[in-house]
């Protein structure tokens, strides 16, 4: 079980457990290890918790409009799609965390690149 200090702060007891669930499925999903890992499957659920419920927002929005306030419908869009790009950011570095691991477990003693051998990585 996760704790509530883990939990972003939500607007409702119904909000909250649908976090605390989306929590629970992807931790069990992605198996994280270690402290980095787990860190990044809160995120993650966080991120989707939010993504869902921009959709959820839109589409009462879209529902509710009467008249043509394009404003309003510029804003829920923007939330819409920079919480879809908060998702995609947080699966993909969980991914590539986890890829990481991976690698270094195959190669134990062996130093493993976080950057693919095709990356520029600047010098200090």
């Amino acid at each position: 079980m996760i704790s509530k200090r883990s939990l972003p702060a939500v607007l409702s007891h119904v909000e909250a457990e649908a976090l605390q669930r989306i929590t629970g499925e992807l931790l069990a999903a992605h198996a994280p290890i270690g402290p980095t890992e787990e860190m990044l499957v809160l995120n993650l659920a966080h991120c989707q918790w939010r993504m869902l419920r921009a959709r959820r927002m839109q589409a009462a929005y879209l529902e509710a409009r009467v008249g043509d306030d394009e404003k309003a419908g510029a804003r829920v869009r923007r939330f819409v799609a920079s919480a879809e790009r908060s998702h995609a950011g947080a699966l993909k570095d969980l991914r590539r965390t986890q890829a990481l691991r991976s690698r270094r477990e195959k190669r134990p003693g062996k130093p493993v690149s976080e950057f693919p051998p095709h990356h520029f990585v600047p010098r200090a």
